[in-house]
């Protein structure tokens, strides 16, 4: 569930602050990052998994994946509540 709400607000977010012309480039782009650093991750977990062991690489990266939550809680992007045309995002 917590895929689907996010993607939702996150696409929604991108669609309003980026310009008609450039939004397929920037989906485009979004979609390699996500989608190719999964890759990585996953062959990135095997190696640390074997490594270092199964269970400091599930504590290490729940860390991490939380650390990621904690930026994004404390993003400007959360109390962003309306964009206003043609004026800059700070």
């Amino acid at each position: 569930m917590g895929p689907s709400l996010y993607g939702v607000n996150q696409q929604t977010l991108r669609q309003t602050l980026i310009p008609a012309e450039l939004l397929s480039r920037a989906n485009a782009t979004w979609r390699f990052l996500a989608y190719g650093g999964q890759s990585l991750g996953a062959l990135a977990g095997g190696a640390a998994g074997a490594a270092f062991g199964l269970k400091a690489t599930l504590v290490v990266s729940s860390c991490l994946m939380l650390a990621g939550t904690a930026i994004g809680f404390a993003s400007p992007v959360r109390r962003l509540r309306e964009v206003n045309e043609g004026e800059p995002q700070r």
